[in-house]
């Protein structure tokens, strides 16, 4: 029952992050509990015969582990100029207030007062790209560079470079280092809606089964 719960749950987490910009759904892993060995394979079963399977009677499953899958999402245009959604491997380095680390693929990037590319919650990106004050026609290439118009120009100016970031090519989390662009304008999101609700219809039929069963034990003769 526990272990079906889990299941449960991870699949809900997933369900209700459908529309999370970057969010990479997770699995539940399980294992078996030990087996008791009611005959063991090859003992006797008669005289002249013997058991060739013999009798093991499982205890449960347990929860072995839950794992994000990082494949790659669905990529919804959304029109903004500071959206950008990562094709292939990677991710976006952040510096936190604590001045660590962290990585992301929510590429839906906003500006803050002084100019800086952030994520929603104000984290600049690494390296540091700043928009000049009167910047338009904002362009994110999908090798990353960065340009706008600045001003009076006529022409647009390169004001930085996402791919300048070690970290948007190989983190560890990929098997291997795969070619990859971004797209601007838009987001990745994970949206495998029918998969998962017919995951989510198999294991609570599952559940309630079991709980039936259960129920069914504690009831009195």
């Amino acid at each position: 029952m526990n272990a079906q719960q889990l299941n449960l749950d991870v699949i809900a987490n997933n369900l209700a992050n459908v529309s999370t910009t970057g969010f990479k759904k997770s699995r539940a892993d399980f294992q078996d509990l030990m087996y008791q060995i009611m005959r063991v394979p090859g003992s006797q079963s008669s005289i002249d015969t013997e058991s060739p399977t013999g009798i093991q009677i499982g205890l449960g499953v347990r929860p072995a582990a839950v794992q994000k899958l990082f494949t790659q999402g669905d990529l919804i245009q959304t029109g903004n100029e500071l959206d950008v959604a990562i094709e292939g491997s990677g991710f976006y380095q952040i510096e936190l207030p604590n001045g660590e680390t962290a990585y992301t693929r929510a590429g839906a990037f906003k500006r803050d007062g002084d100019g800086r590319m952030t994520t929603s919650d104000g984290y600049p990106i690494v390296p540091g790209i700043t928009i000049p004050d009167g910047s338009k026609q904002i362009t994110i290439s999908e090798t990353g560079v960065v340009s706008a118009i600045i001003g009076d120009d006529t022409t647009s100016t390169e004001i930085g470079d996402l791919k300048q970031s070690p970290l948007l090519i190989m983190v560890g989390f990929w098997p291997s280092v795969e070619i990859f662009s971004e797209k601007q304008k838009h987001r990745e999101t994970h949206r495998p809606v029918l998969q998962e609700m017919m995951v989510m219809a198999f294991f609570c039929r599952v559940f309630l089964k079991v709980q039936t069963l259960i129920l069914w034990k504690k009831w009195p003769p």
